[in-house]
């Protein structure tokens, strides 16, 4: 009789193990690994569980109820009841059953993680054409993707200020957006080229954009030479003084202490435009700095 109770104790653990070690460990770790892919950091049991439901049943509903019910009852009810000596046993018939549901949850969450693979990329794919073509609106103005790619050809590609290859990748960007509304994703490889291709092509749009702005900054201004100094005069409205690193602006007859952010609003609102020196600026700047030149 010792010896029978032994060994059903045995068989009795045998069971658990099955339940405690293969059936758990079979269906958290993906299951935390599929948390993790969308975002969220490592998770415990209990999280793994609550984040599971919320997020992909509830909030995306990508999943439907039951297998957040296999979840729970694998992880919760069995595991975490057996690690508070509420489970102490397991029939053979509940290890049937699940195996059977962590085999079918399994399925579903290889399906799940293609689902979100899929959902990334789509995101990815927004934020970087939204990325492109805001950087392109600043530049070219308020204008249709057809009208901005035309006009990144005209300024920068026809005058040698861009690698010509760009204008592909613009034109690729508007296909895959139209395969999107169709419901046709683009391949993995085409995606992967795309994004490679638009790091670039956003970092040669950003340097662009930094030589313009040089360049209509330059167009304002105008050096004055005095007493073997000299300052740099930026004619806007009101026209800015920067000597030695002091930012001044010419407020009417008189030139008053500014900083590094109105400056900058100004030149962004001139635009390359260019303010006339009148009388009431020369007699200013004749009480400042005395006998001067003004070289362009």
């Amino acid at each position: 009789m010792i010896e029978e109770d032994f060994y059903l104790g045995i068989a009795k653990r045998k069971l658990l193990d099955i339940v405690m070690s293969d059936i758990f460990y079979g269906v958290s770790m993906p299951t935390q690994g599929l948390l993790m892919l969308y975002g969220l950091p490592p998770t415990n049991i209990p999280e793994t569980v609550k984040e599971f439901k919320r997020i992909f049943v509830d909030k995306e509903k990508l999943v439907e109820k039951k297998y957040a019910d296999i979840l729970e009852e694998i992880m919760i009810k069995y595991y975490k009841g057996y690690e508070h000596e509420k489970i102490k046993e397991v029939s053979g018939k509940d290890i049937d059953r699940l195996l059977k549901n962590s085999e079918e949850y399994l399925k579903r969450l290889k399906e799940l993680r293609i689902e979100i693979e899929k959902s990334m990329v789509k995101k990815t794919f927004s934020e970087i054409y939204t990325n492109v073509f805001k950087i392109m609106k600043s530049l070219f103005g308020n204008k249709t993707e057809t009208q901005l790619i035309k006009k990144y050809e005209k300024e920068i590609v026809n005058k040698g200020k861009g690698n010509p290859k760009f204008l592909h990748t613009l034109n690729e960007l508007v296909n895959v957006k139209k395969k999107y509304k169709s419901k046709k994703a683009p391949s993995k490889y085409v995606f992967e080229t795309l994004r490679k291709e638009c790091v670039y092509l956003i970092d040669s749009l950003i340097e662009y954009g930094q030589r313009k702005d040089l360049g209509l900054i330059e167009k304002t201004k105008v050096v004055l030479t005095f007493k073997g100094k000299h300052a740099e005069l930026f004619l806007t409205k009101p026209a800015f003084l920067i000597q030695e690193n002091k930012i001044q602006k010419i407020q009417g007859n008189k030139i008053m202490n500014s900083n590094i952010n109105e400056f900058n609003q100004m030149i962004e609102k001139f635009k390359g435009r260019k303010a006339k020196i009148d009388n009431e600026m020369m007699e200013v700047l004749k009480k400042e700095f005395g006998s001067f030149d003004i070289n362009l």
